[in-house]
Order: structure tokens, then sequence, then C-alpha cells
């Protein structure tokens, strides 16, 4: 861990960098996960599944299945991300989490559970999650997820998380991040209340 903030420090002028999706799985260090610890503020937009963090246990179990993970691993994986969920939601009193959703997303694979479960999260308070009815669409600039992360005030994005299955890549750039901070609100604008879907 030492090594890997020592390397993310000094690339911290670049303000674009990323993080190969094989160190991880070499070093164990997923440095999304520890900049998720710290977040103050997070908006996250997904187009075809839902966030790791309101996952079931049977949705983030097909997934794993179906990604083509080593099935030995795929038990150590979900409790992984369960004690993820436990502590990012220990934490919702000083948290901002604010979730954008296709309608996709609400159709692949989100059963009942799946969708109650969104629907929990939703009254917490300090969470909102809506969606981007299909009526609506095309949306602009909202193909591709992604994540904003605020690290020191949730009215002031820090950085941009983008994932791909080769790597995780981040933004730094004031005008990336603002950039996706206008696309997530105007996103936002169009959405509707997550109360509102119906299969």
């Amino acid at each position: 861990m030492k090594y890997e903030l020592e390397r993310l420090w000094r690339l911290a002028d670049a303000k674009i960098w990323a993080q190969p999706s094989h160190a991880i799985a070499n070093s164990g260090w997923d440095s999304y996960l520890e900049f998720e610890r710290m977040v103050v503020g997070l908006h996250q937009y997904e187009s075809l599944v839902p966030p790791g963090l309101a996952q079931t246990e049977r949705f983030m179990r097909r997934q794993f299945e179906r990604s083509g993970e080593d099935r030995e691993r795929i038990p150590s994986l979900i409790e992984e991300r369960l004690h993820r969920q436990e502590e990012f939601e220990s934490r919702l009193g000083d948290i901002v989490w604010r979730a954008l959703l296709s309608e996709a997303v609400l159709h692949n694979g989100c059963d009942d559970d799946q969708l109650r479960r969104l629907l929990e999260l939703d009254e917490h308070e300090n969470v909102s999650i809506k969606y981007l009815p299909f009526s609506g669409a095309p949306y602009a600039k909202m193909s591709v997820p992604f994540s904003v992360l605020s690290l020191r005030d949730h009215r002031s994005p820090s950085i941009v998380y983008l994932e791909s299955p080769y790597e995780y890549r981040f933004y730094e750039k004031q005008d990336a991040v603002g950039l996706y901070s206008q696309i997530f609100e105007a996103g936002v604008r169009q959405a509707k209340s997550l109360k509102e879907f119906h299969r």
C-alpha cells in the first residue's frame, strides 16, 4: 500500500492517471476503493448494472459468475463487497450519495429483491437514487458509466473515475471534473424518482 500511495502522489501533477486491472489483481490494492473510503460526496452514473454499493448478494453472484471469475474466488469476492457495503453504509450520516441509473439497469437482471434494495437505500436522507426513463432517450453524453468523488466538501468534486475491463482511469483536471459534474446534473434534471418505476 505504501508503494502505491507514493506512486500516486508522484503522479498527482499529471492530473490524469490509471491503474491497470492486472495490477489490482496482483497487488490486491485498489485505488478506487481507497478513495471511496475517504469520500464525503459520491455521484455515480450506471448504464447497465446497479452500483456495487447497492447490489444484492444474489446479483453479485450472477455478475461474478458471468464475468468469468474463478468460481472458487466468488465467495470471497461477495464477502468483500458485502463488507464494503456495510462499511460505506455505516458512514452515510457523513456522506452525500447520489446515484443516477439508466432504465436499462432496472431491466438487466434487476429482480424484485434488487429493486427493493435500491428503494430502501433511496429512503436514507443522504441518498438519492433516480433513473433515466427510456422514453426520454437519447441522453447527451450518458453512454459510459462514471463516478464523481468529493474528498473534502460534497459540493466541491475532486476526482472523476471511469472503469474499463483493462484499467481504472482517474481525472483530477478541473475542466474534466467540471464537465462530468455538469453531465451528471443534466441527467438528474431529466431523471425520475425510483418510486415512479414500474415494470
